[in-house]
């Protein structure tokens, strides 16, 4: 499992961008190659118990993400939306002035919403009380509206048909 949340952000950050993924192939090919391994284990593939609660060391993490990275998408979404390529929002005091929008992370709160409906009812009223508690829950569902493009989830994450930053 650790393994898991390390390689999404070496997937996202270096096996994606074209220049580090170069570098990656250069200078360290075993990272690369753990990396896909990695993106296509499945969950059949994985051995072990998976754990029933989640650990406490966690919680923090949840917190993060309610008090920033979460109303950060909310605020994303609502710029996509009304068709602005910019906004404001203040996350944990800091004000971030004239944040560049992105699809991709319009994308990524619909996945998150996606996934939770996906859950079983039991499954769901768990995991609502934990991101509740964690402040998680209000931010994840302010804005209804997810301005996705048509066929924008086709080819998402990783082979977009359209840019998911607008450069201007």
């Amino acid at each position: 499992m650790a393994d898991i949340g390390l390689a999404g952000p070496f997937f996202r950050h270096f096996a994606l961008d074209p220049v580090p993924l170069e570098i990656l192939r250069q200078t360290a090919p075993a990272v690369l190659e753990w990396v896909a391994r990695l993106w296509n284990t499945t969950q059949g593939d994985l051995k072990g118990d998976w754990p029933v609660m989640l650990p406490n060391d966690l919680k923090p993490l949840l917190r993060d993400m309610g008090s920033g990275y979460l109303p950060y998408l909310s605020a994303n979404a609502e710029a996509v939306r009304d068709g602005r390529k910019r906004f404001d929002i203040q996350v944990d005091g800091v004000e971030y002035k004239k944040a560049r929008y992105s699809r991709y992370r319009v994308w990524c709160l619909e996945q998150l919403r996606k996934r939770w409906l996906g859950l079983p009812a039991q499954g769901q009223e768990t995991t609502k009380a934990l991101l509740e508690a964690q402040g998680c829950w209000g931010p994840m569902w302010q804005r209804e509206a997810r301005p996705l493009l048509p066929d924008q989830e086709a080819g998402l994450p990783f082979r977009a048909t359209s840019k998911m930053i607008d450069v201007y």
